[in-house]
């Protein structure tokens, strides 16, 4: 489109291609921003696409979904991290099937945004993986994992979200026991 063309052409640089992703977004232009989800410039944590996805995820714009599930298999980190993060706020459950594999990536970022984003769609279907993610060794994946089952409100998994609560060190249980109560009011 001629929106990520101008992006493209006239940005030689990162920071310059970044600002007009964040101009695109401020116009509204989405067939621009999904363009620039095929982006390839990045440095650091920082990507185009990565900035994409964030903005598309702000905009809760459905039609990005099919780009966003294919992001979370980029090779870049932050990418996958801002595409899990975009579909939970998009709240599309189409997307569920590839936040569910993606529980299984080697980042605890990205872990831990699938799972915070699977809590969002209240995807009954990844209680399981969520489940085994309460087992997790960083505490930011058990955490969102925990809130998610809380969000989902399935109260088949309430014994393990207890046990879980148990294991943890007084200063986080108080987080999975949060999560319980969510559990409990959201529960059918």
């Amino acid at each position: 489109s001629h929106g990520y063309t101008q992006v493209r052409d006239r940005a030689d640089s990162l920071g310059s291609r970044l600002v007009g992703v964040r101009k695109l977004a401020a116009e509204g232009n989405v067939s621009a921003l999904i363009e620039c989800l095929q982006d390839k410039t990045e440095s650091g944590q920082l990507t185009v696409r990565g900035a994409a996805a964030i903005s598309l995820g702000d905009m809760r714009e459905s039609r990005a979904v099919p780009a966003l599930i294919q992001l979370l298999a980029d090779d870049h980190e932050g990418t996958r991290i801002a595409a899990a993060k975009a579909l939970g706020q998009i709240g599309k459950g189409e997307a569920s099937p590839a936040l569910i594999r993606s529980l299984a990536d080697s980042s605890s970022g990205v872990r831990a945004s699938a799972a915070w984003s699977l809590g969002k769609l209240a995807a009954r279907e990844a209680s399981p993986e969520l489940v085994q993610a309460l087992s997790a060794e960083e505490w930011i994946v058990r955490r969102c994992a925990a809130e998610a089952l809380g969000q989902i409100g399935d109260r088949t998994v309430e014994p393990e979200l207890t046990a879980a609560a148990r294991r943890e060190g007084i200063l986080r249980r108080r987080h999975l026991r949060r999560a319980l109560r969510v559990l409990r009011s959201n529960a059918d």
